[in-house]
């Protein structure tokens, strides 16, 4: 079994291929980072994930984390929906969380704002 930062680094690894893929400018491109650090698992993948793109040349400072108070689509849809609002100059988001769910509540905020599938990576 892999270790939750062995994931999250993975998470985070092949979401910067995925995104050098889209031709993103960095720019213009930012991470949600979901995140539930009161759970040792969650804290573990989601900083490995964050680790990852930081190493890979990500911008620490366009790496924002918000908290979610429920580790499931309904809690990490009104996380990001915080996060959408005091971002709105981001054109292009990485979506990483500690699970399917709550990357997948992420992915559902940025629809709900407006983003195209093509400008979400999660």
């Amino acid at each position: 079994m892999m270790a939750a930062t062995k994931i999250g680094e993975r998470q985070g690894q092949e979401l910067y291929k995925e995104m050098q893929k889209r031709g993103w400018d960095v720019k213009e491109s930012a991470v949600m980072a979901i995140t539930a650090n009161e759970l040792d698992t969650a804290r573990r993948r989601t900083t490995g994930s964050m680790d990852a793109l930081k190493a890979a040349g990500f911008p620490e400072k366009q790496i924002y984390q918000v908290p979610t108070k429920s580790n499931d689509i309904p809690g990490a849809f009104d996380a990001a929906n915080s996060m959408l609002v005091q971002h709105p100059e981001v054109k292009h988001w990485l979506i990483v969380g500690m699970n399917d769910s709550t990357v997948l509540g992420g992915v559902r905020a940025t629809e709900g704002q407006g983003f195209k599938a093509a400008d979400i990576i999660g």
